[in-house]
């Protein structure tokens, strides 16, 4: 918009003002749910309401770790911090670019997890079908 000299600014009419009384609104509504919803996850998650026993555990009956599931986890919480960060350093309010090695990071992890997950059912195909029996 270009402002001249001889023409004052204009001012935001009624709808205008309006509009961005109630995309305010909405904005604290978003942030306060999300606050909400963390608080509630970390306070179950505290009392143990949430259940986090072996969630790093094979699920063949082992209890031994998987290398597979903490890297995924790992990859997750990196590409989630840096989003995020980028989420709060943008000053327009667009949603930030995902780089693509990120994007490269994120779905070789998914890809690792997904292929050892599939070589241990099908390879331990017959010995569930034997526990079943």
């Amino acid at each position: 918009m270009l402002i001249f000299a001889d023409h004052p600014a204009p001012s935001l009419n009624r709808y205008q003002k309006n509009t961005m009384r109630i995309l305010s609104i909405l904005h604290f509504e978003v942030w306060s749910f999300l606050c909400v919803l963390g608080g509630m996850i970390v306070y179950r998650l505290l009392t143990r309401q949430i259940d986090m026993g072996g969630i790093f555990a094979r699920k063949d009956g082992s209890e031994a770790a998987s290398p597979e599931r903490i890297q995924l986890l790992l990859s997750t919480l990196g590409l989630s911090v840096q989003y995020l960060g980028q989420v709060w350093h943008t000053p327009d309010g667009k949603m930030p670019e995902i780089s693509r090695d990120w994007l490269m990071v994120f779905g070789g992890s998914s890809g690792i997890y997904v292929g050892v997950k599939a070589l241990t059912m099908f390879a331990g195909k017959g010995t569930n079908q034997e526990r079943i029996r």
